[in-house]
């Protein structure tokens, strides 16, 4: 027998034995009799395999073979609709189903049917995950998410592709086209709080949270201080990975928009983000951790009034920079740059990634404006923490975004002279 047979009649055995073993799995942790396990489904698997390999000569067994399996998967799905004891829906029919075909693909597309058999194990393992987040999804934020899907696909393409006022700055497309982009990238981090609102786990909630708002986060913990130094140590770590998320989302904002301006703030923001968290985690693995509250007062970035004032926010920002530029040079830019980050750093990055798409602000002007608005939105969440928090908070804060913002600017200046 040549050795390519025995692997795949081996391979066919596996894949089916994996996915029965993850319903034998499901059912035995659901406290479900197990009707269809692993050896059921190695079997199916190899009856495809088989029946594959002798096609050639035999060409109906295939067929045969289909609906034999296809009757006997119709018949469990019968006895199961009217047994309580056994388990409801038609999982685990379909995936025999498909071990019959992983059997059926290992015969000429062996690393495919590999592929696809581990992608069909994590479907069937995140149903435990969806079942959670169900119950974390609001009706709102489901009905947000469609018209995330609306804002996307249909608003999107029939918005004109022009300026429309006669100073020949608003571009309706363009704004939107941010306006997407910011809000699907929140979109993404207030999903992932919500469902980890459960646990305790602070670094996790603040990296997350701050793909959300890491001003929220800074806000929502501070107010959290208290007299314990050892819990306001727990909450600095969180807010600390919130806002230096915000260097991560820079750098995906600068790769988004133009490879010359991300090639030029990579490694001066990259630095300044391993250099941040590694005094992060320096202080979290030296504190104990506590069981803080983490509900953060996030708000849905996709619902419609949120996402317009982000709109209105991004094409204030943007005019007003084109207008400063013309009339009052760089200067203007860097004032405008550093009272935007005040408050919000995506809008103001985005704009000036566009302005330089569009020749009207040169390289260096750009890549200076967006490092001014890092240092004010920086400074911003100390101002919050030391006004809402305390002072113990404040200083803590202070001092890991100093030495991070230190080796941003620092790296950033040597590359420049280079």
């Amino acid at each position: 027998m040549e050795l390519i047979i025995v692997k795949e009649f081996v391979v066919a055995a596996i894949l089916g034995f994996i996915i029965g073993l993850q319903r034998e799995l499901s059912f035995f942790h659901n406290d479900k009799p197990i009707y269809m396990g692993a050896r059921t489904l190695a079997i199916i698997s190899l009856i495809g395999y088989l029946s594959t390999k002798l096609y050639k000569d035999y060409p109906l067994i295939l067929t045969l073979s289909f609906l034999l399996v296809g009757l006997f998967l119709l018949a469990f799905y019968i006895i199961n609709a009217y047994n309580d004891k056994l388990e409801r829906g038609n999982t685990t029919e379909f995936s025999a189903l498909i071990a019959f075909i992983m059997g059926v693909l290992v015969y000429d597309y062996l690393e495919f049917a590999i592929f696809a058999t581990i992608i069909l194990i994590a479907i069937l393992e995140i149903k435990p995950k969806l079942i959670s987040l169900k119950k974390e999804i609001k009706e709102k934020d489901s009905r947000a998410t469609i018209l995330f899907l609306l804002m996307t696909f249909v608003v999107l393409p029939i918005l004109p592709n022009h300026t429309i006022d006669p100073y020949d700055l608003f571009n309706p497309r363009q704004i939107w086209l941010m306006v997407i982009l910011i809000s699907g990238l929140s979109f993404i981090g207030y999903i992932v709080t919500r469902f980890f609102s459960a646990s305790k786990g602070l670094l996790v909630m603040g990296f997350f949270g701050g793909l959300a708002s890491s001003t929220a986060v800074t806000l929502t913990l501070s107010k959290k201080a208290s007299s314990n130094n050892e819990t306001n140590t727990a909450l600095v770590v969180a807010i600390a990975i919130a806002s230096s998320t915000m260097f991560l989302r820079i750098i995906l904002w600068t790769f988004i928009l133009d490879r010359e301006l991300f090639e030029a703030l990579l490694l001066p923001y990259l630095l300044a983000t391993v250099v941040g968290y590694t005094f992060i985690y320096a202080i979290y693995i030296q504190t104990k951790q506590k069981e803080i509250s983490q509900e953060v007062a996030f708000h849905n970035p996709l619902e419609f009034h949120t996402a317009l004032k982000m709109g209105i926010l991004f094409g204030v920002i943007f005019s007003v920079l084109s207008l400063v530029d013309t009339y009052m040079g760089s200067l203007g830019v860097y004032l405008v740059s550093f009272l935007s980050g005040l408050s919000d750093v995506d809008a103001i990055v985005l704009s000036l990634g566009e302005l330089f798409n569009e020749a009207k602000l040169s390289k260096e002007a750009v890549l200076y404006a967006i490092i001014l608005a890092t240092v004010a939105n920086t400074l911003t969440k100390i101002v919050i923490s030391f006004i809402v928090g305390n002072r113990f908070i404040a200083l803590k804060l202070f001092t890991i975004f100093s030495l991070s913002l230190v080796v941003l600017v620092t790296s950033f200046y040597f590359l420049e002279i280079m």
